[in-house]
This record gives C-alpha cells, structure tokens and sequence, in this order.
C-alpha cells in the first residue's frame, strides 16, 4: 500500500493539472503545425510553426523525458523544412 502523500505546493504539484496540460500540448502543438500548414505566406507558415515550438517549449518542463523527445524530433522537422 502506497505510502502517505505529501500536499501540493504549487499548481505543478497536482496531477489533474499535469495531465490537462499534457492534453494541451497534445493538442495545441499539431493544431499550430496544421494552420501553419494551410497558409500561403512563408511568414505566415513560421508564424504558426513558431506557435508550435513554444507549445514544445513548454513540454519538457511539465511532461518529461516523452516532452523532450517530441520537442527533438519537431525540432529536426522544422529545421528540414527550413523553419
């Protein structure tokens, strides 16, 4: 049986707010790539890909090892794709 927890002390600490913010960037990282994607303009399409890298920026502080291996491989992408 797991022992006693030990009470939050900030927002970060909470579970729930860890996971409704892993869902966020699950969501909002291809969300960006996707508008991005469907605009003409190249200043257009960096400004979503920028949206999208600082979703990414945000990844590793709250979800881990998973976050900063997203964050590497999107990185690589936009660098292929001369973003």
């Amino acid at each position: 049986m797991p022992g006693p927890k030990t009470p939050a002390r900030t927002f970060q600490d909470l579970v729930v707010w860890r996971k409704a913010h892993e869902l966020v960037l699950a969501v909002s990282v291809p969300a960006n790539i996707a508008e991005g994607f469907r605009r003409r303009g190249k200043a257009d399409k960096a400004r979503y890909m920028n949206m999208a890298e600082a979703s990414l920026e945000e990844s590793p502080r709250s979800v881990g090892n998973e976050g900063r291996l997203v964050a590497l491989r999107t990185e690589r992408l936009f660098s292929a794709h001369g973003y």
